[in-house]
């Protein structure tokens, strides 16, 4: 894991991520993307932990990983994520947004991101304004925008709709992980309706993982998730279950890795108890 400094950015978030899929790309993890996303706000959870993160013009952001705890057939997407943010004392809002996260392909005759499926990203965008596909690629990519060249990507799902190709070329509209986390920071790419936040926090229409993040330019404010912590019978904190790590998980050997080495054992994650009926 990478080591985070005392004041740690969007940008060393991007490197946890960065680090993480670097290492789970000749493992097993990256067979499924279910487990690869878990890994990674796993990750994210055990190298931020509780602490602040310094972004744009100074301000401050906390933020924390949760999972869904009910069954598949439940869930409405792969991430959800919730945003407190606090302009000044006294004025705060709060607004939700999705991503639904794509991890690409190394097998020879398949599409890079072969497992997009368009209807179901325009059901997405229906459900969720501003929505954006995550993409985890194998070997890094370089964006137009410049800078080293980075395994997570995200591109906004009405393109990736538009372009309607599974290739690579897809990738050519995306910008890097600490970008558009970035942006969500700054309030932009988020539905501040109030129903929609509401449904969000209760879990009528669950993700299979949630990040709720403060983030705020007024110093005198706390920083705080009291007001959108997500329903607790929907949703459990990644940080409250962590457990020392049990089962190392073993690498894929596959034809073009007979060596692969093995990933840091992951920790496990407790179910705090039987999934509550969610409305649908």
């Amino acid at each position: 894991m990478s080591t985070v400094p005392s004041q740690p950015t969007p940008e060393t978030l991007e490197q946890v991520v960065e680090d993480a899929l670097a290492k789970y790309a000749v493992t097993g993890v990256w067979r499924r993307e279910p487990p690869l996303t878990a890994a990674l706000l796993v990750e994210l959870k055990l190298a931020f932990a509780t602490q602040a993160i310094s972004t744009v013009g100074g301000a401050r952001v906390l933020f924390d990983c949760y999972d869904f705890i009910g069954g598949e057939e439940k869930i409405y997407g792969d991430i959800g994520i919730l945003v407190k943010l606090t302009l000044s004392p006294g004025k705060t809002l709060i607004g939700f947004t999705s991503l639904e996260a794509k991890r690409s392909y190394a097998e020879s005759g398949k599409e890079k991101y072969a497992e997009i499926r368009f209807d179901q990203l325009k059901r997405h965008r229906e459900a969720t304004r501003h929505h954006h596909v995550l993409l985890y690629s194998q070997t890094p990519v370089p964006l137009k925008s410049g800078g080293n060249p980075v395994r997570a990507l995200v591109v906004p799902t009405d393109l990736v709709i538009e372009l309607h190709t599974r290739t690579a070329a897809i990738e050519a509209s995306g910008v890097r992980f600490a970008a558009q986390f970035e942006r969500y920071l700054l309030g932009h790419d988020l539905d501040f309706a109030g129903d929609v936040v509401k449904e969000a926090k209760a879990g009528a229409k669950p993700y299979r993982h949630l990040i709720a993040a403060h983030i705020s330019y007024a110093h005198a404010v706390q920083l705080s998730l009291a007001e959108i912590i997500p329903n607790p019978a929907v949703y459990h904190s990644i940080g409250s279950e962590l457990d020392p790590p049990q089962n190392p998980i073993r690498p894929s050997r596959g034809p073009d890795e007979p060596n692969a080495p093995s990933a840091r054992p992951l920790p496990t994650l407790k179910p705090k108890g039987p999934s509550q009926g969610i409305p649908r």
